[in-house]
């Protein structure tokens, strides 16, 4: 059943989970729905509710804001020939810069 875009906004998370799970419930099987929370934990608690509630997860992904824009900005770092780091990455980066620059380091892996 198509709906028009819904926007709810409130101070009860209740009533936004409560929204999200009839949002789930109303999903065709492998419709692919994204899942997005603050964190992956967040995320996998309102999925295993959901499953709870008799829910189908078949075609739900689930992603923290962070790991949604790696998804989308990656095509595009790749066309250019770039790729993103890693936080040892950006480590070593960072330790790299402040060496260049003749500036003490102190860092603790």
């Amino acid at each position: 059943m198509d709906r028009a875009p819904c926007l709810t906004v409130s101070d009860s998370n209740q009533l936004l989970l409560e929204r999200a799970l009839t949002f789930l419930r109303e999903q065709r099987p492998v419709s692919g729905v994204l899942v997005v929370a603050p964190a992956r934990g967040a995320a996998d608690g309102f999925l295993f509710g959901a499953t709870r509630s008799g829910i189908s997860l078949a075609g739900v992904y689930r992603m923290t804001p962070a790991q949604l824009a790696l998804s989308v900005a990656t095509p595009a770092l790749a066309r250019q020939g770039l790729a993103p780091v890693s936080a040892l990455g950006q480590q070593a980066l960072a330790a790299r810069s402040a060496a260049n620059a003749d500036l003490p380091i102190s860092c603790r892996w």
